[in-house]
């Protein structure tokens, strides 16, 4: 009994095993009658049918799985037998594996731009509780977002609960000189509690104290970890050391990672502000960013509401704050606002390539799986399970995905230099596209969905086949049924809609980019530099010193070779999106808060020669001249935008105008007017527009002062760097000399993101075209193999071969016009 039981294992597997060989040799039998009827000698026949099966490993793997073989043994076995499978037909490979790695790859490489710039968290201690506090001007048609006020932050920093801290800065820009060529340097002035509230500690150092802040403290500044390193060689004594900004000595206190970039990118450095209880109370110039920190336990809708009442407590108490609201909005949003509809249109573009990719896929699985029909019922009619054949056929797809998802991953790391130029400059350094753990476990879960989704099916369909069916058709190669020739030209209309809507996709953004190409600055943009050289305050805080300053440099550049004209103002076209002010029409009642963007315009300072040197065409009156000097009646050149919104139709020569709503400020006279410039953008709107003279000034404050030097050159503007910088440091060597450019390299910033997305989006396009191609001929291929005994008897019947191709070019014809009725309706 004990010696029947244990033979019986020995047995089963004995009869198995002789059960297994029969029906291989039906299986080789099979496989030799086909190449018989290919037109191979029968001994060829029976070696090339060898050849094909390769050898018993389906079978022995039917049998080891009756023995108790693990999962992943038969995995390994399935996938083993699917590469063995998948390089008998190197060509239905290399064009699946090709489709899914472009599918694929593009969605990897924008998965890395949008976890880079929407996913990646900032590099502070929980910074989901760090606020930005705007002003909010929508319900009087203002802007949802501006800087606040002094007097607002004032008010908020008082008055609030929510918060642990709140802290608040302002741009400013310092001259480093005393240690070799002089540097300009973009800096903030700040609160002293702001690295408190954003949770940063100093790399060396420490950061700014409450006793920094006091107007009788020392004068201090902590350096960002860049400019230590470059301008002092990671040096850890520059702790402690002073250096000059400005002309000024300033002790450096502490050096402070490069992670923050707001409100200034590429912050250099960090000096207390010190705000005066005068600076504090004003209340019309929005120039203050502030950021805060909530407490534990309050959310954003309870602070919202405190701000809220805050705002309307002082819009009872001051009229000049009627309308404005206080909004907070978490400070990774402010910094990625205007990136986020970008990256939504890129992952749509991405995900309809991948559909289009793993649609033309599936299509070709179908067409294999048609063409296998009688391998499939063999192995059926050998035993096989339909849950068996189909495991087999998607472990092929997994196999076809894996090898695409490899080879897309790859192809993705080359975009990542490209796709950074969409990264908001506000963000943390190196937040840049880059292969992540994140990023991985997408592209695997991606590849895992194509499997399931777009492999299941046309495995499900090839599992239904039926040994009697293939054997009653009696065909030399079995070509699937009616219902499946439908479903792959489903998938091909599906493929050709989603293409048609990249491509109306990509015309869209092309006609836009072409609107804004062709939009009319203002002013002739070739052939001219621009060069930035700020003033220092302690230098040149008087007119007259600025502009004996400006004179001396002007004469010097004028003098050079090939230079044809020169000038100065604070911020050229396309620089500087801001530089508002309030203005007051002679003969109205004084701007009112509920109108004050009525009488809001563009102001900027400029020397003589400026306006004609940027090639501003003079509408009416005269340019601004050497006879516009300090102590000279004011004189002002405005825009034909503004002659439009306060004066239509009337002469705006000799009418009067003065800076804000103060009664006491003096009149400027229209003594011109000029054509309308862009200098907010090519695609923003006009806006009203004042020029000053610089040797006149009403409000002596630095961003006013005419800081970049515009030259106009006959030949390449670049070529004149050099001298250029020359001519400045010959009339002051500690003046740096910055950002020198072209126009032509401000107008392809400023259109930058939309260039670069216009390409994105043409290049998936194209890609979706060149699938949906591939897909559309695969169908017509599999079309024509399919009817091959058909057309015959036609064209032996007398039929023309012009009526059997139209015929065939019809139908392509009628399946692309389905998919573009789709996409219409």
């Amino acid at each position: 009994m004990s010696i029947g039981r244990w033979l019986r294992p020995w047995r089963r597997r004995r009869i198995l095993e002789e059960d297994l060989a029969r029906e291989l040799q039906v299986h080789l039998a099979v496989a030799a009658e086909e190449q018989q009827e290919r037109g191979l000698a029968p001994e060829a026949a029976r070696h090339a049918a060898r050849k094909q099966l390769g050898n018993i490993t389906y079978l022995n793997e039917e049998m080891r799985e009756m023995w108790g073989w693990t999962w992943l043994q038969r995995l390994g076995q399935d996938a083993r037998y699917a590469v063995r499978t998948l390089r008998k037909s190197p060509a239905f490979t290399i064009v699946a594996v090709t489709m899914l790695a472009l599918g694929i790859g593009a969605n990897t490489a924008i998965f890395s731009l949008v976890s880079a710039v929407l996913l990646r968290p900032l590099p502070f201690p929980d910074p989901d509780r760090l606020m930005v506090v705007r002003d909010d001007a929508s319900a009087i048609g203002g802007p949802p977002r501006t800087p606040s006020t002094p007097a607002d932050y004032a008010a908020w920093n008082e008055q609030s609960r929510s918060f642990t801290g709140m802290a608040a800065m302002t741009e400013a820009t310092y001259n480093l000189t005393g240690s070799g060529e002089p540097q300009k340097l973009a800096g903030v002035r700040t609160t002293a509690n702001l690295f408190t509230v954003l949770g940063m500690q100093a790399l060396v150092g420490r950061t700014l104290l409450p006793a920094d802040d006091q107007p009788d403290a020392n004068a201090v500044v902590v350096l960002d970890e860049r400019v230590w390193r470059s301008l002092f060689g990671a040096d850890p004594g520059v702790v402690g050391r002073t250096i000059l900004l400005n002309g000024l000595p300033q002790v450096v206190v502490g050096i402070v990672p490069s992670e923050f970039q707001f409100p200034v990118s590429h912050a250099a450095l960090w000096v207390p502000a010190r705000f005066t209880p005068q600076e504090l109370a004003v209340r019309s110039a929005y120039v203050m960013d502030v950021v805060a920190r909530l407490k534990p336990g309050v959310d954003l809708r309870t602070a919202q509401a405190e701000m809220t009442a805050i705002a309307e407590r002082l819009a009872r108490q001051f009229p000049s704050n009627k309308g404005i609201n206080a909004r907070l909005v978490p400070l990774h949003e402010q910094l990625t606002g205007d990136a986020r509809p970008a990256m939504a249109m890129l992952v749509g573009a991405v995900v309809l390539v991948l559909l289009i990719a793993c649609v033309n896929v599936a299509n070709l699985l179908l067409a294999r799986a048609a063409s296998r029909q009688r391998e499939l019922a063999l192995r059926k009619a050998l035993g096989a399970a339909n849950t068996r054949v189909v495991r087999q056929l998607l472990t092929e797809s997994a196999v076809l995905a894996a090898a695409g998802a490899v080879i897309g991953i790859a192809l993705s790391t080359f975009t990542f230099r490209y796709l950074a130029r969409l990264v908001p400059g506000g963000l943390p350094l190196g937040t840049e596209p880059a292969l992540n753990v994140s990023v991985l476990l997408f592209s695997a879960t991606v590849t895992s969905l194509v499997v399931l989704v777009f492999g299941a099916g046309p495995a499900v369909v090839a599992s239904r086949v039926s040994l009697n069916t293939v054997l009653k058709s009696g065909a030399a190669r079995a070509t699937g049924g009616l219902r499946t020739q439908r479903v792959r030209n489903a998938l091909v209309v599906a493929e050709i809609s989603l293409t048609i809507v990249l491509l109306v996709a990509a015309g869209l953004l092309l006609r836009s980019y072409a609107n804004v190409l062709a939009v009319p600055p203002g002013f002739e943009p070739s052939h001219l530099l621009i060069a930035e050289t700020v003033l220092s305050p302690s230098k040149y805080g008087t007119v007259t010193a600025r502009s004996a300053f400006y004179g001396r440099v002007l004469e010097r550049v004028r003098a050079l070779p090939l230079v044809t004209g020169a000038g100065y103002v604070n911020y050229p076209p396309l620089t500087f999106r801001g530089g508002r002010a309030l203005f007051g029409i002679e003969g109205e009642p004084p701007p009112r808060q509920e109108n004050f963007t009525r009488y809001l315009a563009l102001d900027r300072f400029v020397t003589p020669g400026y306006l004609q040197t940027l090639g501003v065409p003079l509408v009416r009156g005269r340019h601004l001249d050497e006879r516009d000097h300090e102590g000279a009646p004011f004189s002002v050149v405005v825009n034909e935008q503004f002659v439009a919104s306060h004066w239509p139709n009337q002469d705006p020569i000799g009418r009067r105008i003065r800076f804000g709503a103060n009664p006491n400020m003096p009149w400027l006279t229209v003594v011109g007017v000029v054509a309308n410039v862009r200098q907010s953008g090519l695609d923003a709107p006009l806006e009203p527009e004042v020029y000053w003279p610089a040797d006149q000034t009403v409000v002596n404050v630095p961003f006013m002062w005419p800081q970049h030097l515009v030259v106009r050159t006959a030949g390449d503007p670049l070529a004149l760097s050099a001298a250029v910088r020359r001519a400045v440091s010959d009339i002051d060597p500690n003046q740096p000399v910055s950002n020198i450019r072209s126009m032509e390299q401000l107008f392809a910033a400023d259109v930058l993101d939309r260039s670069t997305q216009m390409m994105l989006v043409a290049v998936f396009a194209a890609l979706a075209l060149v699938m949906a191609s591939v897909g559309l001929y695969g169908v017509l291929s599999y079309t024509v193999t399919r009817r091959l005994p058909e057309i015959g008897v036609r064209m032996a019947l007398g039929a023309q071969r012009a009526t059997v191709v139209m015929e065939i070019i019809r139908g392509a014809l009628l399946l692309a016009a389905s998919g573009i009725v789709i996409v219409g309706h």
